[in-house]
């Protein structure tokens, strides 16, 4: 602090030094010995100039006060405001909540009332600024001649300058002390701060290692867990596996029973071929042997042994149908066991069931139409 004083000019307080209003330096007039009266004249000329004023060092120290004390009022915001940001994170507590929020509120109304003030006091020190500016331009323009009233002036405005340096020290004193006050006040925050960081530093250590211990216990229990999963998979893997051999065992075994029962067809197809052929070279024979002994009856009407022969025939023919039937029957049992069948297949087999039920019929038809003679004959 003493070091940033020492660019602030301190006041004039020799006689020789012009006195200094606003931006307006006040003329230098030489005593009243002096051999050379001539200089009055250069004085009036100086009067005409707009020299460099003292008090724009002090208002540039006032302003730099002022950037000062706002760069550390924006650092104790910064600070408060990452305290907080801080203790919203890692705690929540209501009561530090409110805590730092009424810190907050004090801080920002300080600065405040301290912008105020300095506000206040810049707007003070221009109006006065200006009016004296004004109050000398109009006696730059009035040149006044009397040099008595003119020193008796310079002596008023001195005097003012003098309490206006008066003002200025004890304002410049006051923001010092409130600079003072608030740098003690930003080094008790950065104390309290650095406390309360390693405060919560060491929770925040805590509350990982807590962490890190739940997490590793919680590790080894689903590191258990996963390997009595991973035994649960291999056994049904094991028994998946298998499942699959005993499925294509079966497969194996369907396969060979379809291939057995596809031979037992074809062995029941061709057992049912040579029999309808049998059958129909042995219906043939006995058709014409029919016919023979149907001329001999009618010949020799023999109707007893007609009806015989006829009887003879109806229970062959019965057999022949119940061995057909029984053929069907295994016929469709094979049919059943073997599965889905092509419809040719099934095709043939109704045209040859169809066919063995055409020949009955016609062989009783014929039956039917060979008692029809031995009637005739009986009626003639």
């Amino acid at each position: 602090m003493e070091r940033r004083d020492r660019g602030v000019p301190q006041p004039v307080q020799t006689h020789c030094a012009p006195p200094v209003f606003g931006l307006w330096r006040a003329p230098v007039f030489p005593p009243a010995n002096s051999k050379d009266r001539t200089q009055t004249g250069q004085g009036h000329d100086v009067e005409e100039r707009a020299p460099r004023s003292l008090v724009h060092p002090l208002h540039a120290a006032l302003l730099s006060t002022q950037d000062k004390i706002k760069k550390l009022t924006n650092e104790n915001d910064s600070l408060r405001r990452e305290n907080a940001r801080l203790t919203l994170k890692e705690l929540g507590s209501p009561e530090d909540m409110q805590e730092l929020s009424r810190l907050y509120t004090q801080a920002k109304t300080e600065k405040e009332e301290m912008e105020t003030r300095m506000k206040k006091m810049e707007e003070a020190f221009q109006r006065e600024r200006k009016t004296w500016e004004e109050v000398s331009r109009q006696q730059l323009g009035e040149r006044l001649g009397d040099r008595s009233s003119l020193r008796m002036k310079l002596l008023v405005a001195q005097t003012h300058i003098n309490q206006m340096e008066e003002e200025v020290r004890e304002s410049r004193k006051g923001i010092q002390e409130g600079r003072g006050q608030l740098e003690t006040e930003i080094t008790s925050l950065r104390k309290e701060n650095a406390v309360m960081e390693d405060h919560w530093r060491e929770v925040i250590r805590d509350t990982e290692e807590d962490a890190t211990t739940k997490l590793k216990v919680s590790e080894e229990k689903w590191q258990r867990r996963v390997s009595q999963l991973e035994e649960e998979i291999q056994e049904k893997r094991s028994f998946v596996s298998s499942l699959i051999d005993k499925m294509l065992a079966l497969r194996e075994e369907h396969r060979h029973t379809v291939t057995l029962l596809s031979q037992s067809e074809k062995k029941w197809e061709r057992k049912c071929n040579v029999l309808e052929e049998s059958l129909r070279k042995e219906l043939a024979e006995k058709e014409e042997s029919w016919q023979k002994r149907v001329q001999e009856m009618e010949r020799k009407s023999e109707m007893q042994m007609w009806l015989q022969t006829e009887e003879e025939w109806r229970q062959k023919t019965s057999a022949l149908e119940e061995e057909i039937t029984q053929l069907i029957k295994e016929n469709t049992q094979l049919q059943k066991l073997a599965g889905k069948k092509k419809k040719k297949k099934r095709r043939q087999w109704w045209w040859r069931h169809c066919r063995l039920r055409r020949i009955q019929r016609s062989t009783g038809s014929m039956l039917g139409e060979t008692t029809i003679p031995p009637t005739q004959a009986t009626e003639e």
